[in-house]
C-alpha cells in the first residue's frame, strides 16, 4: 500500500510539474562541435605541437643556459659562426656578443656567415625580431572580430615601437667603443627594459586577484605572445649582464644579477601561468548554452490534403553560444533546428518540460538535447586551450627555469 502511495505521489509529482512535448532534431549548425581554439578564429591542432616561433626560441634560450651544443635548429657552421663573433666582440661586449649571435642563429639568421661582423649579427638579429613581430601580427590579423580593431592597433604598436625600440637599445650597447661604455648601455637597459614590465603584462593586478572581465581576457589572449617575446629580451639582457660582473670579477654585483634574473623569472612565470588559468576559466562556462539559447518564431506545418489539412507541428531553430568569449560573434552559435508536434510518432522523441506550449517549450528542450553535445565540447575545447598554449608560450617556462638556475 505505502508502495502504491508513492507511485502515484510520483506520477501527481511529474502530472503538475510539465508536459510531453515529442520532438524531432532536424539538424545542427555551427559551433555545436569545437572545430577550434585560436584567438581570432584559426583551427589548432588538437594534439600537442611546438609552435616553430617558439622552438627558435626554445633553442635561443638552451644558448643562453650554455647548452648550444644541444640544439635542433642550431647548425654546427652558426655555432662556428658564434664563436668567431665573440672573438671580435671580446674587448668591448665579450657576453652581449655571443647573446646577440645565439639570438641570430636560433631563428636561422647567421648560416650564410663564417665570419660575421656585428652588422652581419644585427642584420641577423633584427631579421630575426621581424619573425616575431610577423608571427604576433599575423595573430593580431586573425582577431579581428574577436577584439575591436582600436585595441589591435595599440598591440600592433606595443610590438612595432616599443619592444623594437628596447631591442635597438640592447644593439646599441654592442656598438659602443669601449668596455665601460659598453657595460653603462646595458645597465641602463636593464633598467629601462625592467621599468616596461607594466606594458607587456597587462592587467597584472587584476590577473593575480583573479577579478577580470571577458573583454580583459581576449587583451590578454592578444598580448601573451608579445610578453613571451620580452621575456626572452629580458633574459638575454639580464644574463649578459650577469656574466660581463662575473667575468669582471664582480662578485657582488653578479650575485644581485642572478638574484634579480631568479625572482624576475618567477614573477614572469606567475603572470603567465595565471594568465592561462583565467583563460581556460573565461571560455569553460558550462551553462553559457543556457543563458543564450533563443527560438526563432515558431513555423506551422499543416498536414493532410486541402482542404482537410490540420496544423500538426511547429519547426524552429534554436540558438545558442556554447563558448561565453564568442558571445559578440553570430557565426559561432550552435544552431538546432527542431520539430515538435502533438502526436508520438516513432521517429519523435518525448521530453519533458514545465512549458505549456511549443513556443515555451521549444528552448528548454532544445537544452535538453545539446547537454551532452556541450559536455563534449567543454572538453574538447579545454584540450585545445591547453595544447595551444602549451605550444606557444608554457612550454618555455623550464627554460626560463633554467636560464635563472631555479
Amino acid at each position: 500500500m505505502k508502495v502504491f502511495g508513492l507511485i502515484c505521489l510520483l506520477y501527481l509529482s511529474l502530472d503538475v510539474s510539465g508536459k510531453v512535448f515529442y520532438v524531432r532534431e532536424d539538424g545542427r549548425k555551427g559551433e555545436c562541435v569545437l572545430l577550434q581554439y585560436k584567438p581570432g578564429g584559426k583551427k589548432v591542432a588538437m594534439s600537442p605541437i611546438k609552435a616553430p616561433v617558439a622552438k627558435m626560441q626554445e633553442d635561443a634560450l638552451s644558448g643562453l643556459i650554455g647548452t648550444i651544443g644541444k640544439s635542433a635548429t642550431l647548425s654546427m657552421h652558426s655555432m662556428n659562426a658564434i664563436k668567431a663573433f665573440a672573438g671580435t666582440m671580446a674587448n668591448i661586449a665579450p657576453k652581449l656578443g655571443p647573446c646577440l649571435g645565439v639570438f641570430g642563429a636560433a631563428f636561422g639568421m647567421l648560416d650564410a656567415f663564417t665570419k660575421p661582423k656585428l652588422s652581419d649579427v644585427l642584420g641577423a638579429v633584427n631579421k630575426a625580431i621581424g619573425k616575431l613581430t610577423d608571427e604576433v601580427n599575423d595573430r593580431l590579423e586573425s582577431m579581428k572580430g574577436y577584439v575591436d580593431e582600436k585595441v589591435i592597433e595599440m598591440e600592433r604598436d606595443l610590438t612595432k615601437r616599443e619592444y623594437q625600440h628596447l631591442f635597438d637599445m640592447l644593439e646599441e650597447c654592442a656598438k659602443k667603443f669601449d668596455k665601460h661604455s659598453a657595460d653603462r648601455c646595458m645597465e641602463n637597459t636593464d633598467t629601462i627594459q625592467d621599468a616596461a614590465y607594466a606594458k607587456f603584462a597587462i592587467f597584472a593586478e587584476e590577473i593575480n586577484a583573479g577579478d577580470i572581465d571577458d573583454y580583459k581576457i581576449k587583451r590578454i589572449e592578444m598580448n601573451l605572445l608579445t610578453f613571451r617575446n620580452y621575456v626572452l629580451l629580458r633574459l638575454m639582457t639580464m644574463k649578459a649582464l650577469m656574466e660581463t660582473y662575473d667575468s669582471d670579477d664582480k662578485p657582488e654585483h653578479a650575485e644581485g644579477m642572478k638574484r634579480n634574473i631568479k625572482q624576475d623569472v618567477e614573477r614572469y612565470i606567475k603572470y603567465v601561468n595565471r594568465a592561462y588559468e583565467l583563460i581556460r576559466k573565461h571560455h569553460l562556462v558550462s551553462n553559457t548554452f543556457r543563458s543564450t539559447m533563443k527560438c526563432d518564431s515558431l513555423s506551422e506545418v499543416n498536414e493532410g490534403t486541402w482542404p482537410f489539412k490540420v496544423h500538426t507541428a511547429d519547426r524552429t531553430t534554436c540558438k545558442c553560444y556554447i563558448d561565453p568569449m564568442l558571445k559578440n560573434n553570430e557565426d559561432a552559435k550552435c544552431a538546432l533546428q527542431l520539430t515538435l508536434r502533438a502526436d508520438g510518432k516513432s521517429v519523435y522523441r518525448s521530453y519533458l518540460v514545465s512549458r505549456n506550449n511549443n513556443k515555451e517549450a521549444a528552448p528548454q528542450v532544445a537544452r535538453q538535447i545539446l547537454r551532452p553535445a556541450v559536455n563534449r565540447y567543454l572538453e574538447a575545447l579545454g584540450k585545445a586551450i591547453e595544447n595551444y598554449w602549451t605550444s606557444e608560450v608554457l612550454s618555455l617556462i623550464p627554460d626560463w627555469e633554467k636560464v635563472a638556475g631555479i
